[in-house]
């Protein structure tokens, strides 16, 4: 009795729930029709503007009408005196509180055929603004329709106290206690019957008490009495969710219709008697599933069906999977019933294609969960006994969503998709290939198929202008740059630049460049900045993936194997110099600014590596003055800059006062630390020989200071030679540097010998320099 007074309960739910929900389409469809009655008023001419207005209370116009009357009586006997060619008027109108004034300056022409289109606007003075609902029509809805649905429900729980109370009684056995029931419910379907026929539609819809009755009588059969078996009590309610069905359709009645839903899908559950077969629970979901399809077809204003079966389908069906001991045993039969009620729900998106009235979004979530929820199923049923057929089923059931694309308008009953269908199908698509080229392959193999597919439905997005397609492939090409770094970071390879991850780092680095070039010329938006970043990534992947990784592996297998960490660094950011170089000709080239500032960037990162590993060299036994790797690699770099400086000057694509200037002090300090840890160097190594004294640190200090004496007059020299302006206020700064170290530092240990050559020679060299500006001052103003 308890189960009885649930299923009650859950039907006085519906009904409320019913309710609601036709009032909200009530509401909708009225919304909708005002909607349309604004746009029609404004595509004929008419302004909206004075709707306002119309809604200021009657007593407030009437008031505001009453004090205008003796202004009007005056100025309309004033006009009947004057030629209607020439009229001037001057009043006040007061309205709704607010004074304003209106004067009218220029004559007014009375036109008659102006008449006939002030005929045609209404009084809206005279227009009365009425409540939503009159109490006629309350008192309707009241007495017609909630009473009725309230008595349908009283009905049903007074019988059912009834029968109760004769059970308790035994006053009736209990097949006479079934047929009771039954034979209340027909007769509650005979009463709606005959109160549609004659007019009374609300009052007939009262047979879902018939209907709630039939199945409490079903429901008594098995659980109560066990007058019959399961078969014939799940055949019983089976009949009764038809018949309920059909008696919707007949009376065109949601309400009927989600009764027969609620029975539909609880019977199982009411009926179940611990031994349910798999076979006969997927069976009658799938029975149910093509019923409330077939249904959501007739009847697409009923759509709610269709989403509560949805979601029914595939919560009954996974909770029964997922629970299910013996899953394994019934691996075939689950399958068979999972990929059923997929190809129920994708037939029916299918059928959509070829009602072009039918293609609503509002079916896109069911769509697109059908797909999720039943790979999810594929998962739990696949895993781990048949994962190797994992690829193949998801390759199959990617290739039927392919299939309306390509055959969208090449049959007549076939229109073409929506924008938006077409993308659902294109990206449920292109996912299940993802997913499909997952089972199959792992590591680097993916990572090759991974950017050949980003590669060609990016081709798809730019050659065909599909905006899904191409951000589909900006974030495959995303995820495949992601996980070849993850890859990377743990992968140890026997021969460098030949091996799995160089070929991955060049072919992902010849995707991005290839559609760079492509996304320069498409049609698409935000194609030029993803062209630019495409461009920028190309080349960064080349510079660590090959030029760093693979190169350092490189030299330490091959060329230098037993040599310090210092050469292979020298030799490496020697490399990136170069690299920076071929990376701002490209940019020149393609007339790519951030090609070239990107070329900055390698080339400040390889000099900031130069200047801090060559600050010693190492080992300092093998170091030879002049002649030496960190010499070259100096004075490659400031060749490079140099260059560097030379394009810029020549193009300018990049336009920044600054530029020059850090250039030419990128030259300068290079060359200023490699004249200094030269000097440096040459004492440390001589210090390996000899027994260390302060006189041979005081004479490395001097060496040092000396140096940069001559290292600024060259600066200098070239300052006044070249007319660059930034060079000679270097020279003067390091003029200063040096000054500062020889009277502050040098002076304090420096023999009389040395302080005297260490005075005469600065001082020489000052007064030169000075010598020099005033004598070709009228040089330096010009300059």
């Amino acid at each position: 009795m308890l189960t009885g007074l649930l299923l009650l309960s859950v039907i006085v739910l519906a009904f409320i729930v019913i309710h609601f929900y036709t009032k909200l389409k009530q509401l909708e469809q009225r919304i909708k029709s005002v909607d349309e009655s604004l746009q029609h008023l404004r595509q004929n001419g008419y302004q909206t503007d004075w709707i306002k207005e119309s809604l200021v209370p009657l007593d407030k116009k009437n008031n505001a009408i009453k004090e205008q009357i003796p202004v009007v009586q005056e100025e309309a006997g004033r006009i009947s005196t004057q030629p209607y060619e020439k009229i001037e008027t001057e009043f006040q109108v007061e309205k709704a509180g607010d004074e304003f004034t209106s004067e009218v300056s220029e004559p007014i022409q009375v036109k008659p055929e102006n008449q006939s289109l002030q005929a045609e606007v209404p009084d809206l003075g005279s227009m009365e603004v009425q409540d939503a609902r009159t109490k006629t029509e309350w008192e309707m809805l009241i007495g017609g329709k909630w009473l009725n649905r309230i008595g349908a429900i009283a009905l049903i729980l007074g019988i059912g106290f009834f029968i109760k109370y004769a059970f308790d009684h035994e006053w009736i056995n209990e097949t006479a206690r079934v047929l009771i029931g039954a034979v209340i419910g027909g007769l509650l379907l005979w009463g709606g019957a005959r109160s549609y026929k004659k007019n009374i539609p609300i009052f007939g819809q009262g047979i879902v008490g018939g209907i709630a009755i039939f199945y409490l009588s079903a429901y008594a059969t098995y659980n109560f009495y066990q007058l019959v078996s399961y078969e014939i009590a799940l055949l019983l309610m089976t009949s009764v969710t038809i018949l309920a069905f059909q008696q919707a359709m007949r009376y065109n009645s949601l309400a009927i219709s989600i009764l027969g839903w609620i029975g539909g899908f609880l019977t199982p559950f009411l009926l179940n008697s611990g031994e349910v077969s798999t076979i006969g629970l997927l069976s009658y979901l799938a029975f149910l599933a093509v019923g409330m399809v077939w249904i959501t077809v007739k009847k697409e204003k009923w759509r709610v069906l269709y989403f509560l079966t949805f979601v029914g389908i595939y919560l009954i069906s996974l909770i029964w999977i997922i629970h299910l001991s013996n899953r394994q045993s019934e691996f075939g039969w689950l399958f068979f019933f999972t990929t059923l009620f997929w190809a129920i729900f994708y037939l029916f998106e299918n059928y959509l294609l070829i009602r072009p009235r039918r293609k609503r979004f509002s079916f896109l979530i069911c769509h697109v969960g059908n797909t999720l929820l039943y790979y999810v199923t594929l998962i739990i049923l696949f895993l781990p006994d048949h994962r190797k057929w994992m690829g193949l089923i998801t390759l199959s059931v990617g290739i039927l969503y392919l299939i309306p694309i390509l055959l969208q308008g090449r049959f007549s009953s076939l229109h073409k998709l929506s924008p938006w269908q077409e993308d659902r199908f294109s990206l449920t698509f292109y996912s299940l290939l993802i997913m499909a080229t997952t089972w199959e392959w792992m590591k680097f193999p993916l990572v090759y198929l991974w950017t050949i597919e980003a590669f060609l439905i990016s081709i798809i997005g730019i050659h065909w202008k599909k905006q899904a397609s191409h951000w589909f492939g900006v974030g495959l090409l995303s995820l495949t740059s992601w996980y070849l770094l993850f890859l990377s970071s743990n992968e140890v390879v026997s021969i460098p630049l030949w091996n799995q991850r160089a070929l991955a780092c060049l072919l992902l680095a010849f995707a991005f460049g290839v559609l760079a070039f492509f996304y320069g010329t498409a049609k698409l938006r935000y194609a030029k900045r993803i062209s630019q970043i495409y461009h920028l990534t190309w080349a960064i992947f080349i510079w660590i993936g090959i030029l760093s990784v693979e190169w350092i592996n490189g030299l330490e297998k091959w060329l230098f194997p037993n040599d310090p960490q210092f050469i292979l660094l020298m030799v490496l950011f020697a490399s990136w110099m170069f690299y920076s170089l071929v990376i701002h000709w490209f940019g020149i080239r393609f007339k790519l600014e951030c090609m070239i500032y990107l070329s900055w960037i390698i080339m400040a990162v390889s000099i900031f590596g130069v200047v801090t590993v060559g600050f010693s060299y190492e080992p300092i036994h093998s170091f030879i003055p002049v002649l030496n790797l960190r010499l070259l690699v100096f004075l490659i770099a400031v060749f490079i800059l140099w260059i560097h400086l030379k394009w810029w000057q020549s193009q300018k694509i990049v336009d920044n006062k600054w530029i020059p200037l850090t250039f030419t002090l990128g030259i300068a300090g290079l060359m200023f630390e490699l004249v200094s840890v030269e000097v440096l160097d040459y004492f440390n190594r001589l210090l390996l020989h000899q027994q260390y004294s302060d006189h041979f640190i005081h004479l490395q200090q001097w060496s040092l200071s000396i140096t940069w004496l001559i290292y600024s007059s060259i600066l200098m020299t070239i300052g006044i030679w070249r007319k660059i302006q930034s060079v000679r206020f270097l020279s003067i700064g390091l003029f200063g540097i040096a000054i500062l170290k020889i009277f502050v530092f040098d002076l304090q240990f420096l023999d009389t010998l040395y302080r005297i050559i260490s005075f005469i020679g600065l001082g020489l060299i000052l007064l030169g320099i000075s010598f020099i500006y005033q004598k070709y001052k009228h040089w330096f103003r010009q300059w």
